[in-house]
């Protein structure tokens, strides 16, 4: 029980850690990846990997897109925020496939 503590405070403190609206880019990415998995399997009936993989890639794109609309407004592209983007991305896959 201990350890698993220890793992829900180390991820804690890396949300925590992120900073700005890195969280908003993770929760967003996990979100995307979740919906279009779940929409992709349930519309085609793939399989649940492919259906996860395309999630992962949409995210992945939303985020990319994201950061060149803020570049073009802004002037400022953080590449930190795709990784987080991509990051929740990959939660959102693993959260599908299990």
């Amino acid at each position: 029980m201990k350890k698993i503590g220890k793992i829900w405070m180390d991820v804690c403190q890396f949300i925590y850690n992120l900073g700005g609206d890195k969280w908003c880019h993770v929760c967003f990415g996990i979100i995307i990846a979740f919906v279009v998995a779940t929409i992709s399997h349930s519309i085609t009936g793939e399989a649940r990997i492919s259906g996860a993989f395309l999630g992962l890639l949409c995210s992945a794109v939303a985020g990319f897109v994201k950061e060149v609309a803020d570049s073009f407004a802004h002037g400022i592209a953080d590449w930190r925020d795709i990784v987080a983007t991509v990051t929740g991305g990959v939660v959102g896959l693993i959260l599908f496939i299990i």
